[in-house]
């Protein structure tokens, strides 16, 4: 993992931009910190001034040239650095409060990534120096702070120790004017079939294969085993058996393409409390069949499930529209004229566009870089494709309740933006292109390795394609509400 690679990939996480220094007590936008850095102490002490402004300080601001300050975001930018440590699989959670002591551990954690990444060098020259590989001082701060994490859960463990965790309840609201009345409950699980009007949508990550040994053959096992890991081996004569057919120097990591999160509170089961007696059953529900009573029960406590969640619910909706935003700006801002040409790829440029859309991307690079210039290019052009193919399923899938969703709540800025996207130049351009592609006939993939580095020739166009249809169903939505 190249310094440069990773103290820019942490300040596009804390501040969304590298050209950024502290100025009056200030986060400036502006300035040569990053690109000019030295990777001395006067440079590690401007950073470290940046992050106590971002995480200490009581009432952060943040300040564009010819612009006044605004405050700066501090809970967004908490958000995108959990998401970023959990890329590196490191799950923790930062508190999102207000005043000077709201983010210590966030501090600590970004200090000690910082410490990693100006840690000593032997070389004297500036170029050398920005392209050492830290990867082993990198992995010992996610060490530290994974055991910041441990000691932090133990801290609020031992502080809640008296506290019984409490299950969720929902009460039928026909008995609110008198709770005496409350004699049953029903315990009722949110991921039946009824509860599916309010689709639960997971964020994408990408699936990136790694060969230590640098060969990724195409003889290589690691695609069918990690299809087939599920699967336990069985012959008739030893039965059922574990698989351990898998190479451990062949694996495959998973890495986010946003730093927003889409917030899933929702209690996986509730107890509904209710009345019931032989008079309410029979004349009321006019049932005498227990699966029966159970599924109109049920029926009831999911109506005023949702109704008991209305803040929860209004809180996912609202991420969901801000994850897909940032999911298709990230997308479109890839060179995708350059990504569909049949011209020769420089690594620089792929690691460019890579670094566009991957999180945790300098992870990726330090695992490739012993590879040969011909695999490097490979792997991050396919993990580009990847990115393209994953985006445009989980469009072409979510994208109509994520449209009711940003209708809904108003959300103006995504609306107009993907709107106004069909519209411009490079949008035209991309169409344009998407269409020469499509009379290039298609060679499907033969084996699961041809699969993994496989390019349709209207990838584009599906992508397209499932963005014009996203905004119609701006339009649909709004002649139904």
């Amino acid at each position: 993992m190249k310094r440069k690679d990773v103290l820019s990939e942490l300040l596009m996480t804390l501040f969304s931009r590298t050209t950024v220094k502290p100025g009056g007590g200030k986060i400036y936008c502006s300035g040569n910190l990053f690109s000019s850095c030295q990777f001395n102490r006067d440079a590690y002490d401007q950073y470290v001034k940046l992050l106590k402004i971002a995480f200490v300080d009581n009432n952060p601001q943040i300040q564009k040239p010819s612009y006044n300050p605004i405050r700066f975001d501090r809970i967004n930018s908490l958000t995108r650095f959990e998401a970023y440590l959990r890329s590196y699989d490191v799950d923790i959670t930062f508190a999102s409060t207000g005043n000077s002591t709201s983010s210590p551990r966030a501090y600590d954690a970004a200090l000690e990534l910082l410490k990693a990444i100006f840690s000593p060098s032997t070389a004297t020259k500036i170029f050398i120096i920005e392209k050492e590989d830290i990867s082993k001082e990198f992995t010992s701060a996610l060490h530290s702070i994974r055991k910041m994490q441990i000691g932090s859960n133990i801290s609020s463990f031992l502080d809640s120790v008296d506290t019984i965790p409490q299950p969720c309840f929902i009460y039928d609201t026909s008995y609110t004017n008198d709770k005496t009345q409350y004699n049953r409950s029903l315990l009722i699980n949110t991921t039946e079939d009824m509860f599916s009007d309010v689709p639960i949508i997971k964020e994408i990550s990408l699936n990136i294969w790694i060969d230590e040994n640098g060969k990724y053959d195409y003889k290589s096992e690691s695609l069918y085993n990690s299809i087939t890991s599920p699967f336990m081996c069985y012959n008739e004569e030893q039965g059922v058996t574990i698989n351990n057919s898998g190479n451990n120097s062949e694996y495959f990591i998973k890495k986010p393409v946003s730093l927003v999160r889409i917030k899933n509170s929702f209690p996986n089961m509730f107890y509904f409390v209710t009345h019931l007696d032989q008079k309410t059953v029979f004349n009321k529900y006019q049932c005498s069949d227990e699966s029966e009573l159970i599924n109109i029960i049920t029926r009831r406590g999911r109506n005023q499930y949702f109704e008991g969640f209305k803040d929860i619910l209004s809180q996912y909706e609202l991420s969901l529209v801000e994850y897909t935003d940032d999911l298709i700006k990230r997308l479109l801002s890839i060179d995708l004229l350059w990504l569909y040409d049949n011209k020769q790829k420089q690594i620089e440029k792929c690691k460019e566009e890579v670094s566009k859309i991957l999180i945790g991307y300098a992870h990726v690079f330090s695992l490739i870089d012993m590879c040969s210039e011909e695999v490097i290019i490979k792997q991050l052009i396919a993990i580009l494709h990847h990115a393209v193919t994953e985006t445009t399923k989980f469009i072409e899938n979510n994208g109509r309740f994520i449209a009711e969703c940003a209708v809904k709540h108003n959300c103006e800025g995504h609306i107009n933006y993907v709107k106004n996207k069909s519209y411009g130049n490079k949008y035209k351009q991309h169409t344009a292109l998407s269409e020469k592609l499509k009379q290039v006939p298609n060679t499907e993939p033969r084996t699961l390795y041809e699969s993994y580095y496989y390019t349709s020739s209207n990838e584009l166009d599906r992508l397209l394609n499932a963005i014009s249809k996203y905004k119609n169903y701006f339009k649909k939505s709004k002649k139904s509400s």
